[in-house]
């Protein structure tokens, strides 16, 4: 298959589409398009106590991400290594399977500089004590019984040539057909997006390698990969390209209801590396997505 290379927008045209033609997107507006974190890589072996530039660019990332709680925003705007983040660092690697050291050492630097999906991690809904696969809070969840087969739109951005309608068909048919034969859901591709269920599409965020997608919780349907970001379909992808079938995997799971998963090997787990092909459902994603939709009401 041939790869995407979508050519980035302006900033200012983002904010348009985003005030405009999207007003369901402001409920979750904070996470769709964070700072352009540095690489944190000059920060290596900061502890607590320490006062170095560029502190306040860790603290708003694990902020991004809700790790570091909403009411210590007034210690975010300061490069002075503070109780509060050692704390959410430790969160942070405690998620992430790191070594739980509160300090920013060379993992978890690493980390932080890979490429990930832009939901947060935060308030995860877990079953009994085993943190693996997660659900949003209030298990937000498609009803079955009334609504188990969901219609998709899909859109490409028409300015860019290299977007083609037939790639992005190939890659959510592969995609909704390995969530149907572990689900009672089927899916159907309908044109235009009034009366669907599901919305597919292109939109800026970040730039390249840093968020490369975002979607919500039922019974939201919106996904959106970034546009400066490239995505392949071939096996396996190029160096630079994430593997757009594993990326629309985990987006579509976020619209059923699952949330992130600290096995790395799950398609929910929230990072990805270009270059690798990650493009079927684990375990994990099988269990979590069967829990979550055996479950009693809230």
């Amino acid at each position: 298959m041939a790869t995407i290379h979508l050519n980035r927008f302006c900033f200012g045209a983002f904010l348009l589409i985003l005030f405009t033609a999207q007003p369901a997107l402001l409920v979750h507006s904070k996470h769709l398009h964070p700072a352009k974190w540095p690489s944190f890589k000059n920060l290596e072996g900061s502890q607590k106590g320490l006062t170095a530039k560029g502190i306040q660019d860790v603290k708003n990332y694990l902020r991004t991400y809700e790790y570091l709680e909403d009411n210590n925003i007034v210690n975010c705007d300061n490069d002075h290594f503070d109780d509060s983040l050692e704390i959410a660092l430790k969160k942070f690697q405690v998620f992430y399977k790191l070594d739980v050291t509160g300090k920013l050492d060379s993992g978890t630097i690493k980390q932080m500089n890979t490429p990930r999906c832009g939901i947060s991690d935060k308030d995860l809904t877990t079953v009994g004590n085993v943190l693996r696969y997660s659900f949003f809070p209030g298990l937000p969840r498609w009803p079955l019984a009334t609504k188990s087969h969901l219609l998709y739109s899909l859109d490409v951005i028409t300015n860019a040539p290299a977007v083609s309608l037939e790639i992005m068909r190939y890659v959510s048919t592969e995609a909704f057909n390995q969530w149907a034969s572990v689900t009672s859901f089927t899916f159907e591709e309908t044109a235009g997006d009034i009366g669907g269920d599901l919305y597919l599409g292109f939109m800026p965020f970040d730039g390249p390698h840093k968020l490369i997608a975002y979607s919500y919780s039922p019974p939201n349907g919106t996904l959106h990969f970034d546009v400066a970001d490239k995505f392949s379909a071939d096996e396996p992808p190029a160096k630079t390209d994430f593997d757009f079938i594993g990326v629309a995997l985990h987006e579509i799971g976020h619209l059923l209801g699952l949330q992130h998963s600290t096995e790395e090997s799950a398609i929910m787990y929230a990072y990805i590396t270009p270059g690798v092909n990650k493009h079927s459902l684990s375990q994990d994603d099988i269990d979590g997505i069967h829990t979550l939709y055996s479950l009693p009401p809230p």
